[in-house]
């Protein structure tokens, strides 16, 4: 809708209507049939479509129209119980309706029941006694390290008690004053050692009659091996087997 600035001698001022003005004799603006007709359908138009009776009196019907109309065209929101029941297509959902309509249908995870549960932190997996929480690959790996090789370990995670198993061989010189040779686990252990055991990989020597004495000790950084033969000097191999933390 606009001023009806095409109509000719229309007598608008600045684009809008005027007064006509008996003292200077200047003729005010005329309003054509078609125009005042226009616009005031247009009015009524409002007014009707909202529901409500025209009125000469009542100046305010436009306003009270338009008010009617944007209420009405706004979907209304659900209940929480519509929202719970999930049957409704036509109301909208809030951000706390849609939380009530999921916490409605899903709990609290067991072994029975479909549901969500925590993610377990390291220290309830460690511990091994919460029954509602849920363990991710992540917390199973914790800690799990380990070296395949002819000198290597396997550490287990600390929910399995952190132990570690290193196994190797090194080679020593054997002779006939008492020494001991001391050399680096693949990696330290962290904590303590329990047991070392060890023994010859082979006597390297024309005799099927071993004639080497030894034995093994270690700390949680080295293994050594203390040996000693009745004659000769020889290159042996030890190996051994290490348990700790």
């Amino acid at each position: 809708m606009d001023y009806p600035k095409s109509v000719p001698s229309i007598g608008l001022v600045d684009g809008k209507f005027v007064d006509e003005n008996p003292l200077t004799g200047t003729p005010g603006s005329l309003i054509p049939s078609q125009w005042g007709n226009s616009i005031t359908d247009e009015v009524l138009n409002v007014v009707s479509g909202a529901g409500l009776t025209p009125s000469e009196e009542d100046n305010t019907q436009l306003r009270v129209a338009i008010n009617q109309l944007v209420q009405s065209s706004v979907i209304p929101a659900a209940s929480k119980a519509e929202a719970e029941a999930g049957t409704d297509n036509v109301k909208r959902m809030t951000p706390l309706r849609v939380f009530q309509a999921i916490a409605k249908v899903v709990g609290q995870a067991t072994e029975a029941v479909l549901g969500w549960a925590k993610v377990a932190t390291q220290a309830q997996t460690d511990a091994g006694e919460d029954d509602a929480t849920m363990v991710t690959p992540k917390k199973l790996r914790m800690g799990v390290v380990w070296n395949f090789g002819a000198n290597g370990y396997l550490a287990l995670p600390s929910w399995l008690g952190g132990v570690i198993i290193q196994w190797g061989q090194q080679t020593a010189q054997v002779g006939t004053a008492i020494a001991a040779n001391a050399y680096p686990f693949p990696m330290a252990f962290p904590n303590q050692i329990f047991r070392i055991i060890g023994d010859r990989a082979s006597e390297m020597q024309n005799s099927n009659n071993p004639s080497t004495a030894h034995y093994f000790t270690a700390n949680t950084i080295n293994w050594s091996v203390t040996h000693v033969r009745a004659s000769g000097s020889v290159a042996i191999p030890f190996v051994y087997l290490a348990i700790g933390r």
